[in-house]
């Protein structure tokens, strides 16, 4: 009675199971007490600066977010942290932001929605 993919495991004093083959017993066992947690997360955008990581601002990161998942390189950004221009070059992929000239680090930070 064993259908296509299923193996039988034999123990002693216990009856027959049938256990798909993907997956070995402890994962079974893992998998039903510890069940997978559907968690979503948001991502906040840092950049590095005078050696302290600052979050660039809020409205910025579905921005980013967008060009990054298009497979974009760069996207100019209005960000009140810089005020000397209109607008400041981030390149999501790079991990880098351009600002009259100087590359900035950037991180993205993915934290879970509470």
């Amino acid at each position: 009675m064993k259908s296509l993919g299923e193996t039988q495991v034999a123990r002693p004093n216990v009856p027959m199971v049938q256990v798909p083959t993907s997956l070995s017993p402890p994962a079974l066992a893992m998998r039903r007490r510890y069940p997978r947690r559907s968690t979503s997360f948001h991502a906040q955008w840092l950049y590095f600066s005078n050696s302290r990581w600052i979050p660039l601002n809020s409205q910025n990161y579905a921005k980013l977010e967008s060009i990054l998942q298009t497979g974009g390189v760069f996207m100019d950004v209005a960000d009140t942290n810089f005020p000397l221009v209109k607008s400041v070059r981030v390149f999501p992929k790079s991990d880098y932001l351009s600002y009259l000239g100087v590359r900035f680090r950037i991180c993205r930070l993915l934290l879970p929605d509470v």
